[in-house]
């Protein structure tokens, strides 16, 4: 039978029907007083019929809550389950705290990611508390239940100044290593040697350490084996966070890899497989930076003074010798004489990572011309970013920026994700403030050129060009064709192209590099503003005052650098050099 309720309709109903009515649990009324007020906090127009959506909440943050060694350059992030309203997300409601003390930074939003930039580099090994307030809210006007509170701590640097391994020889997972191998490890800095030795470079064999000696030169560290590795072993080698570049940045963690070994010795000589300049080259330049490439990786101690020679008339010429990766590098102290012959040497000291050595001394010639090349444009630390933007980067579809995106005074960055930034994103901090000052110093020098000018065409389509300095007071378009840029055997060629206002390549058109040519080397003046075609290709690193605009599928092996204005970007690829 169907149970039934009955409400008192008079002042004097039956106390019979009464009690029947105060039987109704109270505690009911009470649950649903409660899922009033939860309705009313998280759907504040359902009274009158309008369902607004539930409370937004914050799903997640970085740093994480209890997160330690934070780097010291980190911006703070906090993802919500939702689109909220970018009204509501400011310095008030993000809010970043030492002990009582708030920290000064901006706040933007982009997606469903609120960003807080410190002003500044954070303190060291210090404890942070970070807080969204209730005051967030969601476009349909409702708000979190409550402040959400997390807290980090930094650690000792910044990752921005923290060295790092660039490569190794063997490489990860590399198999069949001879039983004779010295283990290398390259930086992308120069480091302190003192803190390069065998309790911050080690080898194991399983939880055995291996015996052996380590060294450093230039820019690389080197294990070097008491004795011969064991044959169809796994090794483990690891560069600890104990090595620390002059200033004492160390790693920002330990830089481990692992490689099996093959059953035989390496026996097999090192070659000289080319030169730069090529052996007979003629006009060369004056301030040219001699190289020589191996056709294998080599002990970095036995490439010096000794092994690696430059002489003009039987004089050796003074320099400065480096050496990473597979190149030899002989760096000339002063411009060298022109209309003169120059023989760089080789020799047999010269040894691989097994020890073994060229077969014979490696020897060339070379005749200078009359003048010097151009000379590079110093980037500075904007060099270090591929995309970098006065008044913010905007993107649009699924770009991929292959190196560091900046932007100062202006720190908004929109559309990441859809788009990926293999790189960190340094929005309106200390890093993208001073990349910015050294771009201005680069844009003023690349625009300042006047020695030695070639008139610059206003289309390049169907040209080849020459390294030198090339120049025009109005307009560069490449429409109708392609352009080729032919470095003529030289690596170390230099190319500027300024122009006084804009850049502007057509759809589907192509920068072309020959003769050796780098995109590294190739350095983009522009006046105003730049725009790259959909769907075209492109070298080099534009340097614009104002405006860098990317149109759908163009590819850019460069940079993108901008004093001014913004960095717009679609569905593109752009690749630091």
């Amino acid at each position: 039978m169907r149970s039934k309720i009955i409400l008192p309709k008079e002042k004097n109903a039956p106390m019979q029907k009464q009690k029947r009515y105060s039987g109704f649990p109270n505690t009911m009324w009470v649950i649903m007083l409660l899922l009033a007020v939860f309705t009313w906090q998280c759907k504040k127009d359902d009274f009158k019929g309008e369902v607004k959506g539930n409370c937004p909440t914050v799903i997640s943050t970085d740093p994480a809550n209890g997160d330690t060694s934070v780097v010291i350059s980190k911006k703070i992030t906090a993802t919500f389950n939702e689109v909220m309203d970018p009204a509501t997300i400011n310095t008030t409601t993000f809010v970043l705290k030492q002990g009582v003390v708030t920290v000064s930074g901006t706040v933007s939003f982009s997606g469903v990611t609120a960003t807080f930039t410190p002003t500044s580099y954070l303190a060291v090994n210090t404890t942070y508390t970070g807080t969204i307030t209730m005051g967030v809210k969601d476009p349909a006007g409702n708000a979190l239940r409550a402040d959400y509170v997390w807290s980090f701590k930094t650690g000792g640097t910044s990752s921005a100044n923290q060295p790092q391994v660039i490569f190794t020889d063997p490489t990860n997972g590399a198999v069949a290593v001879p039983l004779n191998k010295k283990i290398i490890a390259g930086f992308n800095k120069v480091m302190n040697a003192a803190t390069i030795n065998g309790t911050t470079f080690t080898l194991k064999l399983g939880a055995t350490s291996v015996s052996g000696l380590v060294g450093y030169t230039g820019t690389t560290a080197t294990f070097s084996p008491t004795t011969n590795l064991t044959a169809n072993t796994l090794y483990t080698a690891t560069i600890t966070k104990g090595a620390k570049d002059p200033a004492g940045n160390g790693l920002a963690n330990n830089y481990t890899w692992t490689f099996t070994t093959g059953a035989a010795l390496d026996t097999v000589r090192p070659m000289v497989i080319a030169t730069d300049p090529m052996n007979g080259a003629s006009a060369v330049a004056l301030n040219k930076i001699v190289t020589a490439k191996f056709s294998k990786s080599m002990d970095p101690a036995t490439i010096n003074s000794t092994t690696y020679l430059l002489k003009q008339a039987g004089v050796t010429v003074p320099g400065g010798i480096t050496y990473s990766g597979i190149t030899a590098t002989y760096n000339p102290s002063s411009n060298l004489l022109s209309g003169t012959t120059y023989t760089a040497t080789i020799t047999t000291g010269a040894m691989d990572l097994a020890g073994n050595s060229l077969a014979s001394n490696y020897t060339w010639t070379f005749t200078t011309g009359v003048t010097a090349g151009q000379p590079t444009v110093d980037l500075g630390s904007a060099g270090n970013f591929v995309i970098l933007a006065g008044s913010g980067v905007t993107n649009t579809g699924l770009t991929i920026i292959n190196g560091d995106l900046g932007t100062s005074p202006t720190g908004t960055v929109n559309g990441f994700p859809p788009g990926k930034v293999n790189g960190s994103i340094h929005a309106a901090d200390p890093t993208a403030a001073q990349a910015k000052i050294d771009l201005t110093t680069a844009y003023n020098d690349a625009q300042g050129r006047l020695t030695g000018a070639i008139s610059l065409p206003g289309n390049l389509a169907g040209l080849t060009l020459a390294p030198g300095l090339y120049s025009n007071s109005s307009s560069v378009i490449v429409s109708g064709g392609d352009v080729t840029l032919d470095a003529q055997g030289d690596v170390n060629a230099i190319f500027i192209l300024k122009m006084s206002s804009t850049l502007t390549t057509a759809v589907g058109s192509h920068v072309i590099l020959s003769g050796g040519a780098q995109a590294q080397n190739i350095f983009w003046g522009v006046g105003s503003s730049a725009t790259l075609g959909t769907n075209s290709i492109f070298y080099g690193n534009i340097l614009a005052d104002q405006s860098i605009s990317l149109n759908t599928g163009a590819v850019l092996n460069g940079r993108a650098l901008t004093r001014i204005g913004a960095v717009t970007l679609q569905s593109n690829i752009v690749t630091k050099p």
